[in-house]
């Protein structure tokens, strides 16, 4: 009788130690479950605010009987890339030495789908290129490859910002000495006030009610507060007014 009544005590604990632990890992199933449909979420959140585009090969034009002359005074951004100096003008892309001397003149002949350029900066080991009309060029030393936007008829590069390893690309009027990133949020100065990314969500808010004017210049900012130049002054608004996003 003692070893049955043993052997009953026996199961019953090894019974309730298997409840327990097949408790506790249907709990560590569910709480991963739970954070990969997080995860998956923010991930497909992520993705749905990027842009759509059409990528193309650009392929060089034929040169035989034809040249171009084309005014590259008008410079709008300058750097290095590689082991040259790019320059993008309103009459093309411009490749020079480090002792200045000129290296080649990039035009449409040679696969740029316009000549009319506005910004450039180097991302991933390549060199972006904004265009008046056209959209993007990527340029990675020997090819040029297009990226054009299907969501809009509007193809203008504006301006570029390179914060926490991804490429920004401003797609409207900006006024590039009014891009500012807190770390937290993204801040573009335009025509009609401040537009402001999320860099969390990656959903756009526009500022413009609170500015002495809606034409904004110039952005900066410190710790606490955020630094708005406009045309008919300065507007400084605490950073903590942005984080209740009720602007």
């Amino acid at each position: 009788m003692r070893l049955s009544l043993n052997n009953e005590i026996l199961r019953k604990i090894i019974y309730g130690t298997l409840a327990i632990l097949i408790s506790a890992l249907a709990a560590v199933i569910i709480r991963v479950k739970n954070s990969a449909r997080s995860e998956l979420a923010k991930e497909r959140s992520r993705h749905e605010s990027y842009l759509p585009f059409e990528r193309t090969k650009l392929i060089p034009h034929s040169k035989n009987n034809v040249q171009i002359w084309q005014n590259v005074d008008d410079t709008r951004d300058f750097v290095k890339f590689q082991d040259s100096y790019f320059a993008a003008t309103s009459g093309g892309l411009v490749q020079l030495a480090a002792d200045g001397n000129l290296i080649r003149h990039f035009t449409v002949l040679d696969g740029l789908s316009e000549s009319d350029l506005t910004n450039l900066i180097v991302f991933n080991a390549k060199l972006f290129i904004g265009t008046r009309s056209q959209g993007l060029l990527v340029f990675d030393g020997e090819n040029f490859e297009s990226y054009k936007f299907t969501d809009r008829d509007a193809q203008a590069i504006t301006a570029f910002l390179i914060d926490d390893g991804r490429a920004l690309i401003g797609t409207f009027v900006v006024n590039p000495n009014a891009i500012y990133s807190d770390g937290a949020r993204l801040f573009v100065g335009t025509l009609e006030g401040v537009k402001i990314l999320d860099l969390n969500t990656q959903k756009w808010s526009v500022l413009s009610e609170n500015l002495p004017s809606k034409v904004v210049i110039s952005i900066t900012g410190n710790d606490e507060n955020i630094y708005f130049g406009t045309t008919n002054g300065i507007a400084r608004i605490k950073k903590s007014y942005f984080a209740k996003g009720d602007f």
